[in-house]
């Protein structure tokens, strides 16, 4: 008999063309889907907000397994937690629910989470994405003692991270409730992807540049102010060096007033949400990820893992989970310290010397990839939460 098992989480957004935004919700969906396939567990997804295109939205197109709870508040706004609690309390079930498995990035979605599990006295399993902070940086009035007596009330707290595992204990969450499990990556998509010369003719970039690539937004935290300060210098010393940078937009062109005027400007390319973001990875030479902080959707950038699994070399700051991601020159580099446009400057250069040497960047990409496919991929990570659910019900 198949354990069904409620997959929770706060915001669901997804693209036009039906591509899930977002680290953490992308995974989310990919556990679900493992779980549907392999039938063992039988799992739905529901959103205390589902947003197509930055529009709400009560379902999406793909899927008779997601649904919402039509929260009205934004999803970054004080009200949204207290208007998901109210919703939560109120639904009468978990359609016949065994297991509630919320995924949220805060840990003060603990509260609705548990008036949830204990409406529906199904077992509850948390899945925290990133490390604990103190709640006053995210604007609740409760405090954090209180919020950790409600999440020591889960049967299971999962850590996206090793490092959200530390910061779960040094807060005094019971060790024997916490685990460490990695987010479901779809790996496969990425590591048999082509198309490299029509992404570079579309996108009017010569077959011999050197493509740098940034997968993410305009948020400070993501850094992309930083990284096109560095191209500037950077592009004067490679002639060949393009910059492409997927840039989250709703309604808009997806490029920021500072992003222009540059002087290399004739070699970046800004887009919007990619609906093929596996070929863009093939037809790039190194990920860019010079991020200030993982306080956000996910410790473990997912896109990281993506590129792990495409065999394209990344660059990203050490913050956060990263580190245990990236391995300084090993299946990757990382940028030490603070965000200094020197540091990124100097590493960039070496990164561009080094994946132009076939032999070693194929020594790089080589051993991510491996990393990759053993840890994310999502048969994998389902394997690990059946295992999980099963202990529940004995």
């Amino acid at each position: 008999m198949s354990i069904h098992v409620t997959h929770a989480i706060p915001h669901l957004p997804v693209g036009s063309n039906g591509v899930v935004i977002g680290g953490s919700a992308s995974a989310v969906v990919n556990l679900a889907r493992q779980q549907l396939a392999e039938g063992s567990v039988s799992p739905e997804v529901v959103a205390g907000r589902v947003s197509v295109d930055g529009r709400a939205c009560g379902s999406v197109p793909w899927s008779t397994h997601v649904s919402s709870l039509a929260v009205r508040s934004a999803p970054t706004s004080i009200r949204f937690g207290a208007e998901l609690s109210l919703r939560v309390a109120v639904r009468r079930s978990l359609a016949g629910g065994q297991v509630l498995h919320f995924h949220s990035g805060r840990s003060h979605y603990a509260l609705p989470a548990s008036m949830w599990a204990r409406r529906t006295k199904s077992s509850w399993v948390h899945t925290i994405y990133c490390p604990w902070v103190p709640e006053e940086r995210v604007g609740l009035k409760c405090c954090a003692r209180k919020v950790r007596d409600v999440l020591e009330r889960a049967d299971v707290v999962s850590g996206i991270s090793r490092n959200v595992v530390r910061s779960l204990l040094a807060v005094g969450i019971p060790e024997d409730k916490v685990v460490h499990v990695d987010p479901a990556v779809d790996v496969d998509r990425f590591v048999s992807a082509g198309g490299r010369d029509e992404v570079r003719r579309q996108l009017d970039i010569p077959n011999d540049a050197v493509v740098l690539l940034f997968v993410g937004n305009w948020n400070r935290n993501k850094g992309l102010d930083a990284l096109l300060d560095a191209f500037e210098v950077v592009a004067g010393h490679v002639p060949r060096a393009y910059l492409v940078a997927t840039v989250e937009r709703h309604g808009g062109s997806g490029l920021a007033p500072a992003a222009v005027p540059r002087m290399y400007a004739s070699r970046t390319r800004f887009l919007g949400i990619v609906d093929d973001l596996a070929s863009l990875m093939a037809s790039a030479d190194l990920l860019c990820v010079p991020f200030r902080s993982t306080d956000g959707p996910s410790d473990y950038p997912i896109v990281i893992i993506e590129a792990m699994a495409a065999g394209l070399p990344v660059l990203a700051t050490n913050v956060g989970g990263v580190s245990e991601l990236i391995h300084d020159g090993d299946t990757g580099w990382l940028i030490p310290g603070e965000l200094q446009s020197d540091m990124i400057v100097s590493r960039l250069l070496y990164a561009i010397d080094t994946v132009q040497d076939w032999h070693a960047r194929q020594m790089l990409v080589q051993s991510a990839q491996v990393s990759a496919l053993r840890r994310f991929a999502p048969p994998v990570v389902a394997a690990q939460w059946e295992a999980i659910y099963d202990q529940l019900r004995r």
